[in-house]
């Protein structure tokens, strides 16, 4: 709406601009050939600035607001792992209009997979991608940046449908099985991680599943827990299932979820990439200092969804950190990332080789919680 007023705003000043400047041109011309000689006479110097004046005003105006008010919109298009309240930073951003105040109109796709997802932003299908971010590692031809922090923690809980209690320590996994997304996922990835970390070898059995079928092994008798995230935790739990293990708690701090682009991207649309970040650091602020909001978004945003599992997910995104406070990518984060993705050869992988943080810095500087957005 405010785009289309702003057309008609501009079309307005030209078509004054227009008639103004025919009016001040024609008189011109009567001068220039001593046309009408009796009208120019009496039309006077004073009545030929009444025409000239007001059309220089209105060419400057219009020039204004063409060049500093009024922008086109670049088309870019983010492709994320999958459509998921998870990633609600990406939604408030799209909701709240601050992708357009950064002068970019944003589609966003879906890439079903970490894999996929980095592969269409590595073929240019997408100009950026979010998941998992340490899925561009290995790349040899066209390597990328992790320019922002989407989620800081792990955003994935188990989940039973069976009297098993909270656990305490993951050693009370022993002797169960557990379904996980399919390798190589980045909740069947974790649970290598709490299987060697608590030495638990094939005392665990793993069931991999494929997204969408969560409810469904959640009802088999025969898997115990189900990694899943949020809203599917939540909806699990209003449906007789309870949680049991939490993951963000386990883990603490880790690169969950990245921004990332690729190296040529970024040299050849350097003030692209710093709007798209801009507007992921208002959202962030947005979603920390205004919770009613934040979740208005999120419920028009996921309008099919039940309303309490929207609420309910927000929530816990919220409670336990899940959600970062600013776009940067702290260097701890994203080792304990790679202790989990890379967890033989995770010191070869250099911070400053995979993560630009210039842009995120800039952005936290410029829209901190202390200046307005």
């Amino acid at each position: 709406m405010r785009t289309e007023l702003k057309t008609k705003l501009i079309m307005t000043i030209k078509v004054f601009c227009l008639c103004y400047g025919g009016m001040s041109g024609l008189v011109q011309l009567l001068v220039i050939f001593n046309i009408a000689p009796n009208f120019v006479a009496k039309l006077g110097a004073l009545g030929f600035i009444y025409l000239l004046v007001p059309s220089l005003i209105a060419s400057l105006l219009y020039h204004y607001i063409r060049h500093y008010i009024y922008r086109p919109l670049v088309d870019i298009t983010i492709c994320q792992f999958n459509r998921t309240i998870i990633y609600l930073p990406l939604y408030v951003a799209q909701h709240n209009g601050f992708f357009k105040s950064e002068g970019l109109n944003v589609k966003i796709i879906s890439g079903h997979g970490d894999d996929s997802t980095w592969e269409k932003v590595k073929c240019c299908q997408a100009s950026f991608g979010i998941s998992d971010p340490t899925i561009m590692l290995d790349e040899i031809n066209n390597k990328g940046k992790v320019i922002a922090s989407i989620l800081s923690r792990v955003a994935l809980w188990g989940i039973t449908a069976k009297s098993i209690p909270p656990m305490k320590d993951m050693k009370e996994l022993s002797g169960k099985t557990i379904a996980v997304y399919k390798s190589p996922s980045t909740s069947y990835m974790l649970l290598n991680k709490i299987i060697s970390d608590n030495k638990l070898g094939r005392r665990i059995t793993v069931k991999e599943i494929n997204v969408g079928t969560e409810i469904s092994a959640l009802k088999d008798p025969n898997i115990d827990i189900v990694f899943v995230t949020e809203p599917i935790a939540t909806l699990a739990e209003y449906n007789g299932g309870h949680r049991v293990i939490s993951l963000s708690k386990y883990f603490g701090d880790m690169l969950f979820t990245g921004l990332f682009v690729t190296d040529k991207y970024i040299n050849e649309n350097p003030e692209i990439v710093q709007k798209v970040v801009n507007a992921f650091e208002k959202s962030l602020n947005h979603i920390h200092s205004n919770s009613v909001r934040t979740l208005e978004s999120a419920i028009t945003e996921f309008k099919d969804s039940p309303k309490y599992t929207v609420e309910y997910s927000v929530f816990k995104l919220l409670l336990e950190g899940i959600i970062p406070e600013d776009t940067t990518v702290h260097e701890n984060s994203w080792t304990n990332c790679l202790h989990v993705r890379k967890p033989f050869n995770a010191s070869s992988y250099n911070f400053s080789d995979y993560v630009d943080n210039s842009y995120a810095l800039k952005a936290a500087n410029n829209f901190s919680k202390s200046k307005p957005n």
